[in-house]
């Protein structure tokens, strides 16, 4: 059967998003030049590679086993005859190793296989000189322990395809050459969930060269020849068979001057289902080809991009749309050989490249993973929140994954300056690759009084990116909460005079900020409205001055005396203006107090002998009164501990004024002997 094939040329280097990412690289650490050509992995993780290096006189192959994190196992070598080279792998379902490689011994080249356990123990080896030179190029096994070489003798004329089947045992099966006038060379063999053999390579008559596939049975009878006209110097290097029967092949041809890879899938009974040329640079070249079980495509080979040879491996999803590819330039010129895929779609790939260092090759090994990602994507729950109310901490998350679906836990939590005050945990089960999500948490019972607020998630998921794993907000708490009056205390002034006098003052002190109104006798006696139809005012209808303290927490009324003094009295219930006073939050003030305290002068209740009277907030300064039975000494010392004024006075009773002082908390002593009296008071403007 021939048939041509007519190839769209794609360029698709920005088109896909990142799928795939490297997890690991390795190179043996060898001196001199060392070539990677082959990958196998197991179903444990582990990956095989082979390859040649150059010895102390010549090219050896080298065997090497690395675990699933690219830690290595072991390294063995073989030297079989003067040179020992190009080698492949294959593995069959027990995990026994198959090499296959290209050695001269006697004067001429000979195919050479050879069986290991997973250990790297040596089970069987042999050589097959047929005579001439016999130039090995592909294995592999089938499910029957059949093992199969691929490769091209040369018969004295030109070469023929080789074509060679042993046993489990390393006992060859059959031998079989294709060939005749022409030039027929066999690259790489593949076996068929059918039992069937595949070999591919290239076929030259005169000067053009095509492809060609050979399919034959297990016992060797070619059941059918393809040649596939693709353009010039055309050649199938890498093949390999789907869970459903189909070929996947690569290779390299020429079109328009320089050399393009291309890809083909067809069916078992040779049809084609989708072609593809990969132009990725000036020169590009297929060389190997993996297909995973849900029949996705992986092609590797190298490329000349830039100034130099850069790997190249692509993905084709089954019906041959490609969807992700990568380059890997590594210093100097690198070449892809083999690639392998595990059932978690991780890649292998191995080759060489030039060392500009060590100005040599070195064999190169690369695991790639699919991309695996749980991100937050926002906070859905509000910022502000309400005191002693339920508050539902909500989130929107992504399973960023390319693969993967994902279950994993997600904690939510709450502080307030490092305390904690909520911990909970969603579980996310099942979330399919590019979907998303909602999480809403257990609800939260909002404390009581508005403090700083911190919230932050967190998902619990070993992926490749953790900087979207975690969020987080400040909260902002808004108070429901009433503020209330917690007490009204009247006080005596300077004037120690009794009832109300001219100097005396009322101090209110709120449970928390309040808005602060601005009050004076035009609307005091209605924000702060007193029972009895009592008044704050004087006969002339005024009040001296209304002061709040800095916190916006304590209200100072100075009352005055003009004409007649202000009806007020202590046992009075004062009843807030709920439409005017609130607190910071907005939250009104209704609920009313009772006047105490007294505004009788303190030495007409004062029975004892030594004691210290100040008010607690004074306007202006601080005014005092005091009493000691014998020689006594006033300290008024600041906050930070300055002194402010000593005062040093005879036994009896004494009464002090200091003016002029800066607002601010102050600490007083009384001394008497060898007792003390300490009392504090806050001075406001």
């Amino acid at each position: 059967m021939r048939f041509s094939i007519v190839f769209i040329f794609l360029f698709f280097f920005p088109l896909f998003s990142q799928h795939y990412v490297i997890q690991w690289m390795e190179i043996p650490g060898d001196t001199g030049y060392d070539y990677g050509s082959a990958v196998e992995v197991d179903n444990k993780g582990n990956v095989y590679v082979v390859g040649y290096f150059m010895g102390i006189a010549d090219y050896d192959l080298m065997f090497l086993k690395y675990d699933s994190s690219g830690t290595l196992y072991w390294r063995d070598t073989l030297d079989n005859g003067a040179n020992d080279t190009y080698p492949d792998i294959a593995m069959d379902t027990a995990g026994n190793i198959y090499i296959g490689f290209l050695s001269f011994i006697n004067g001429d080249w000979d195919c050479a296989v050879a069986r290991y356990d997973t250990s790297g123990n040596l089970i069987w080896e042999d050589t097959l000189d047929l005579g001439s030179d016999e130039y090995f190029e592909g294995i592999a096994v089938d499910n029957q322990g059949g093992v199969y070489i691929a490769g091209y003798r040369d018969n004295g004329t030109d070469n023929d395809i080789l074509m060679v089947k042993y046993d489990y045992s390393g006992n060859i099966v059959w031998i079989d050459t294709l060939g005749d006038v022409n030039d027929e060379r066999a690259y790489d063999v593949a076996t068929g969930p059918d039992g069937n053999i595949y070999f591919a390579g290239k076929l030259t008559i005169g000067t053009v060269t095509n492809s060609i596939m050979v399919k034959c049975s297990s016992d060797g009878n070619i059941l059918r020849i393809d040649t596939l006209n693709m353009g010039y110097g055309d050649g199938v290097y890498g093949i390999k068979v789907d869970a459903q029967g189909n070929v996947c092949f690569t290779g390299r041809v020429y079109i328009g001057g320089d050399c393009d890879g291309f890809v083909v899938v067809c069916d078992s009974a040779g049809n084609i289902l989708w072609e593809d040329t990969l132009e990725w640079g000036s020169d590009d070249f297929g060389e190997d080809i993996a297909v995973d079980r849900h029949g996705n495509v992986y092609v590797t080979g190298y490329s000349y991009i830039g100034d130099d040879y850069d790997w190249v491996v692509v993905k084709y999803e089954p019906s041959g749309n490609p969807v992700w590819m990568d380059t890997l330039d590594e210093e100097g010129n690198g070449e892809a050989q083999g690639i392998a895929v595990d059932p978690g779609n991780h890649l292998y790939i191995t080759g060489y490249f030039y060392s500009d260092i060590s100005a040599d090759y070195n064999c190169l090994t690369v695991k790639y993973s699919p991309y695996r990602d749980a991100g937050i994507i926002s906070v859905l729950s509000p910022d502000t929140l309400y005191t002693e109310s339920e508050y539902i901490p909500e989130i929107l998350v992504k399973n960023n994954s390319y693969l993967d679906t994902l279950t994993f836990e997600i904690v939510s939590h709450i502080d307030s300056s490092g305390i904690p005050l909520y911990t909970d945990t969603q579980t996310i089960y099942t979330l399919l690759p590019g979907s998303t999500t909602t999480v809403d948490f257990t609800p939260w019972s909002v404390i009581s009084r508005p403090v700083d607020v911190k919230m932050w998630f967190r998902i619990m998921i070993s992926d490749m990116v953790d900087e979207n794993d975690t969020i987080s907000r400040t909260l902002y708490l808004i108070d429901t909460i009433p503020p209330v009056i917690d007490s009204a205390v009247a006080f005596d002034g300077d004037n120690p005079l009794p009832g109300v006098d001219d100097d005396d003052y009322v101090i209110l002190y709120f449970s928390e900020p309040t808005n602060r109104p601005d009050l004076d006798e035009t609307n005091i006696d209605s924000v702060l409205s007193l029972s009895g139809g009592h008044s704050w005012t004087d006969g002339f209808g005024v009040v001296r001055g209304c002061y709040w303290n800095s916190e916006n927490t304590q209200l100072l009324i100075s009352l005055t005396t003009n004409i007649s003094p202000p009806t007020i009295t202590v046992g009075d219930t004062i009843k807030p203006d709920c439409n005017v006073l609130k607190d910071l939050s907005g939250n009104p003030c209704f609920s009313p107090v009772v006047l105490k305290g007294s505004f009788e002068p303190s030495h007409t209740m004062r029975k004892e002998k030594f004691f210290l009277e100040v008010a607690p907030v004074n306007k202006g300064g601080i005014l005092l009164r005091y009493s000691a039975e014998r020689a006594s000494r006033l300290c008024i010392y600041r906050a930070d501990g300055r002194l402010v004024r000593e005062i040093k006075k005879k036994e009896g009773d004494h009464t002090e004024k200091i003016d002029n002082l800066p607002p601010g908390l102050y600490f007083l002593r009384l001394e008497q002997g060898g007792m003390v009296i300490r009392k504090k008071t806050v001075v406001i403007d």
